[in-house]
């Protein structure tokens, strides 16, 4: 390799490592309340302890603080208790319009006799912007939130370039549509993003095609270079192309056929492997197993009482294996029933 060239590469990966992951801690511990003075608005029982800030939300409320973050924020990590399942948000002030507003981010805290870790990726926000000169959370009513401390991670770019050629190798679970569309590879740049990014459709980040497109790109480019600059003949030229284009097809392909065999794998793990009782059945998770141990009480009358998530493929289903007795969900005939299953809600 010429000495040139590694002198390049030298120079062009140490500014990178010198830019190393940071992170800045706000610990509310010990009575402390980082990074100083804190603007409480709604609810007013708020006070430091040694575990940390606990906030008694007599109504929905907020406090914000002005952080000035000196570098981009990717994520914020906290470390919360709360006393009831409920959903929060983290909200920061827009500086681009005139008056005074927040753009807010929910997220779900569950019940909890601890302190539990809440990881919430902030780079796929398009209206994300680290120097918002208020940042804070909000609080509905009748919460009680022990706040421990915060965190707001940065990702040098090496760590970015490392995390999004993960990202392009991580796989989807199985959904009905699979068998006709498969998202693909899709792109993000911290383990955070990396980890929620199958959550909703279409994924959070970016189509990972645009790194084969700019792959692409520069070959076809530099292909027609060499044909006007250097006289390369034509042939020469496509063919050093169309290899481009071959492997990258290849990379595509086996990564498509890797995320259909995962389905399998996942399968042959989280059902055929597990002992009746323990079986997941993709999205349907435990539903045949509960079905299988309730239908001998469910059957012993002429109908009884089904709830589900969804409007008809778990009702349906029960039809099917209850057959010929019938499940109901509502009417009159839901005063006559004995028996019933809830399965997969909160109604009860």
């Amino acid at each position: 390799m010429p000495r040139r060239l590694i002198i390049g590469i030298f120079l062009t990966i140490l500014p990178l490592t010198a830019s190393a992951k940071s992170v800045i801690e706000w610990d509310f511990r010990n009575g402390q309340t980082p990074p100083g003075k804190w603007e409480v608005r709604g609810f007013s029982n708020v006070k430091s302890y040694q575990e940390g800030i606990m906030i008694i939300a007599d109504k929905d409320g907020y406090m914000t603080t002005k952080p000035e973050f000196k570098k981009k924020i990717d994520a914020v990590i906290l470390t919360i208790q709360t006393a009831r399942d409920m959903e929060a948000v983290l909200l920061w002030q827009e500086i681009n319009i005139a008056v005074k507003g927040y753009n807010q981010l929910p997220f779900v805290l569950e019940k909890s006799d601890a302190p539990q870790v809440v990881d919430i990726d902030l780079s796929t926000l398009s209206i994300w912007n680290s120097r918002a000169p208020e940042f804070g959370i909000g609080i509905p009513k009748g919460a009680q939130v022990l706040i421990e401390k915060m965190e707001f991670v940065s990702y040098n770019p090496i760590e970015k370039i490392f995390h999004g050629a993960l990202s392009l190798w991580k796989f989807d679970v199985y959904a009905p549509q699979a068998i006709n569309f498969l998202w693909g590879p899709w792109l993000n740049f911290n383990p955070i993003a990396r980890a929620d990014m199958y959550l909703m459709d279409p994924p959070l980040g970016n189509s990972g095609m645009w790194v084969v497109y700019i792959i692409l790109a520069i070959f076809g480019l530099r292909a027609g270079k060499n044909i006007v600059k250097h006289n390369q003949p034509q042939a020469k030229a496509l063919v050093a192309f169309l290899t481009v284009v071959g492997c990258l097809w290849i990379v595509l392909d086996l990564r498509m056929g890797s995320e259909i065999l995962s389905y399998a794998l996942t399968d042959w793990r989280d059902h055929v492997l597990k002992n009746p009782g323990e079986r997941n059945a993709r999205k349907h998770r435990s539903f045949h197993d509960t079905a299988e141990d309730a239908i001998p009480t469910l059957t012993s009358s002429g109908s009884y009482f089904f709830k589900g998530p969804g409007k008809t493929i778990y009702f349906s289903a029960m039809r099917y294996l209850t057959y010929p007795v019938k499940p109901v969900q509502s009417g009159p005939n839901l005063e006559n029933t004995t028996y019933g299953l809830i399965f997969g809600t909160n109604d009860a």
